[in-house]
């Protein structure tokens, strides 16, 4: 449904926009979300985002007592625990704030929007495909046993992500499963609906679903569609068993929320109305206007299929009014200057403030920074566990004022791969070269490359001099080397060119691995003209939504002209 914006409601809503207006980052350190309703006052509140850590589950930052809490993961009988969950997993909490402000978990829900088998890899695009479904990995995803280094063809996966407007899902948590996966389970955007023979296509793969399920009951299938699909996948298409339609107005029968309970909900920005100040996240109609808080961008930037998180207040009818929208996309930004990533030894942490520093660099983190811990296997992991020393790896997003981590992950004494000992490593782009020193900047970083003993570029190995010629402000480069508390000084640098190069090698050398096939983008994603899927949906088969086809498939370059340079 769509809330209409009357003077009533925006008049009713205006004492919770006030209270929330700087409740849009969250805590980390207090893990509370924003009281909307006021300080200590008991409410209720559901939230849906990654998890990112554990003592008890926090979510998005917002810490979660769960010694009341039943589980469901992965429709798991009553069995399920805590102990199942993973860091990067995006859930669903059901809960209370209690009188002293605590957050109470009642219910936890989790459920992979992917599971599959991995048919092909696209290092250089840093893509997996699994059942048709382009997947791509970004600093933020979280491993669990692998990393995507280690993937290769064949391994079975299970993923939870969110799917943008183009079919592809950014993935926040990437896992082995144990054993050969027989059921098919897929998330992302119904198209190419023919309703006569009861077939339809989600990005490549085509989806037979005259025998599924189809629910919420009564829901009806549309192109455009949020759908999670599961079945058995044969001679290239899926066998459905049962189609969940995730996003259709009025078709979200299992959450209806009291009036006034406090909502945080990440996901794709659908059917947008800027008009009438509305859109829709995961089935919840999306109410917002003057008064709403808008971080990393601005009511200008709405587009269906933007992920974005929202905070705000239930109507009681199934919608949600917005008091801070943030858009995840551009916090979580991997192009151009924003990308960065660190690995290397601790060498100051201060809780109090947040940061952490490495190759002397400070890094911020907040309420959405994910840990994870390779060394201990501590489940509890977070900042205030890092000590002087420690070697961590750090994938983080560079803005004008600071660097965000993204997600921290300590490491063992095995984890350092091909790194030789005693070598920690930077990427970044440039942001400074001086070729008379051989010397370059990179994420705030000073590199002294003269005692450097390989540069590579993207076509292959460089002299000195050839690297330095060649190489320019916001070239995106890897460097390895030692930190002297001053500067990196290099051993190899390789350099992997600008974020916005269309004109890289598919095939990453691994048999078997040559990049998604062409037209793997969603065949229709409900984007177009309306007429056209309800023609599909009579039965013409007429699939005219190929032509618009996004070219990559995934998050926009860093040529949106911000001001990410000005760091």
């Amino acid at each position: 449904m769509n809330i209409p914006r009357t003077t009533i409601g925006w008049t009713v809503a205006a004492g919770a926009l006030a209270l929330a207006a700087g409740c849009g980052g969250g805590d980390s350190s207090s893990g509370a979300m924003g009281d909307i309703n006021g300080s200590g006052a008991a409410s209720k509140v559901f939230v849906r985002g990654s998890i990112t850590g554990f003592g008890s589950v926090i979510v998005e930052g917002r810490r979660f007592e769960t010694g009341e809490a039943s589980f469901e993961i992965d429709d798991l009988p009553g069995a399920a625990s805590e102990n199942l969950l993973r860091v990067g997993q995006i859930v669903e909490v059901n809960g209370r704030r209690d009188d002293e402000g605590r957050l109470i978990a009642e219910r936890v829900r989790y459920d992979a929007q992917i599971r599959g088998t991995i048919a092909a890899i696209d290092v250089d695009a840093e893509t997996i495909e699994v059942a048709g479904q382009t997947i791509r990995i970004v600093g933020a995803t979280v491993f669990d046993d692998t990393d995507f280094a280690a993937l290769v063809v064949g391994d079975a996966v299970e993923v939870s992500g969110e799917v943008t407007g183009d079919g592809v899902m950014i993935a926040s948590f990437v896992g082995l499963e144990d054993d050969a996966v027989e059921a098919v389970e897929i998330t992302g955007r119904l198209g190419a609906l023919n309703a006569s023979t009861q077939r339809f296509r989600v990005q490549s793969l085509e989806i037979d679903y005259a025998g599924a399920t189809i629910t919420p009951g009564g829901g009806a299938l549309a192109n455009g569609a949020l759908v999670e699909v599961l079945g058995t996948v044969a001679s290239g298409v899926l066998t459905a068993t049962e189609v969940e339609i995730e996003d259709v107005p009025g078709n979200r029968v299992d959450d209806d929320l009291e009036a006034d309970t406090e909502v945080e909900i990440d996901g794709p920005v659908a059917e947008l109305d800027a008009e009438a100040g509305t859109f829709r996240v995961r089935g919840f109609a999306v109410s917002f206007g003057d008064a709403t808080v808008f971080e990393s961008g601005t009511a200008d930037d709405l587009v269906d299929g933007a992920i974005v998180e929202v905070e705000g207040v239930a109507d009681g009818e199934g919608g949600v009014i917005a008091t801070a929208i943030d858009f995840e996309e551009e916090r979580d930004a991997e192009n151009g200057f924003g990308r960065v990533e660190i690995e290397g030894a601790v060498q100051a942490v201060d809780v109090d403030a947040g940061t952490v520093e490495v190759l002397g660099t400070t890094i911020r983190t907040d309420a959405r920074t994910r840990y994870q811990d390779d060394r201990d296997g501590d489940r509890t992991f977070g900042l205030d566990d890092l000590q002087p020393g420690d070697m961590v790896e750090i994938a983080a997003v560079r803005r004008p004022q600071d660097v965000v981590a993204l997600r921290i992950e300590r490491e063992g004494a095995d984890d350092d791969g091909d790194v030789d000992d005693g070598d920690q490593e930077l990427s970044g782009t440039v942001s400074d070269i001086d070729p008379a020193t051989r010397q370059l900047v990179v994420a705030g970083v000073t590199v002294d490359a003269n005692s450097a003993e390989a540069f590579e570029g993207e076509e292959g190995d460089l002299t000195a001099e050839g690297f330095f010629a060649t190489t320019e402000v916001g070239d995106f480069v890897e460097i390895e080397g030692t930190f002297d508390g001053n500067i990196l000084v290099a051993r190899e640098i390789e350099r992997e060119g600008r974020e916005d190069d269309d004109d890289v090698d598919d095939d990453d050398g691994r048999p078997g691995n040559a990049g998604p096939p062409d037209g793997v983008g969603p065949p229709d994603e409900g984007g177009g003209d309306t007429d056209e899927g309800q023609d599909d949906a009579a039965g013409d088969g007429d699939d005219d939504s190929a032509d618009d086809q996004q070219d990559d498939g995934g998050t926009d370059d860093d040529d949106d002209g911000d001001d990410d340079d000005a760091a």
